[in-house]
């Protein structure tokens, strides 16, 4: 079977992998994905590329796809959570939409997650929308405020780092001084903003 290079992008950590796999199918992915550290339960799993989300098990990967005038079988996968209800009513996407644009969010969002809001999980707007109806910051206290300033770290040094902004080595040095470390490398072919406008609207 030929090995194939998937990307991997992982919407709980924000981070991307880039992992060997020869899976054809659905099942032989998550098993390929549990291998490299990634677990695939209880995720949707959508394809960049063909902006398709995967179906059961038994289900065939999208190959022979058309991309920069020939042909890819290196896929890009997002694993993300299943729409769900939010615990204080439920809101819709678009409702989130609307009410990002109202509360003026738009660019606190891209500041802290490095994307337009449009781009971003609906749990993220409605956690942001959340934080500014009750004063922002103040609802969470000191211990929850330096793990996320920890996370937001982590997240710019990976960011830099698939990039080819920084060097590995560099970031890794970084987010050792607050106990995380670097878990992605520049050895995707497409960049992040190639990911992100693949994944834009899904």
């Amino acid at each position: 079977m030929n090995t194939k290079k998937f990307t991997v992008v992982d919407t709980r950590t924000n981070r991307t992998k880039t992992i060997e796999s020869s899976a054809n199918t659905v099942g032989e992915l998550k098993a390929d994905l549990r291998a490299n550290g990634i677990n695939p339960d209880g995720m949707a799993i959508q394809e960049g590329l063909t902006k398709t989300e995967l179906g059961d098990d038994s289900s065939y990967l999208p190959h022979d796809v058309p991309y920069k005038g020939g042909t890819t079988n290196n896929l890009v996968f997002r694993l993300t959570q299943r729409e769900k209800r939010i615990k204080s009513g439920v809101m819709s996407r678009g409702e989130a939409f609307a009410k990002v644009k109202e509360l003026g969010l738009q660019d606190t969002i891209v500041a802290k997650y490095g994307k337009n809001f449009t781009q971003c999980k609906t749990e993220i707007l409605i956690a942001e929308i959340e934080a500014a109806e009750n004063g922002g910051c103040k609802q969470h206290n000191e211990d929850e405020c330096c793990t996320n300033v920890a996370d937001a770290l982590t997240l710019l040094v990976n960011k830099l780092v698939e990039n080819g902004c920084l060097e590995e080595e560099d970031g890794e040095e970084i987010v050792g001084l607050i106990g995380t470390e670097v878990e992605c490398s520049n050895t995707s072919e497409y960049s992040a903003s190639e990911i992100d406008d693949m994944f834009s609207g899904m």
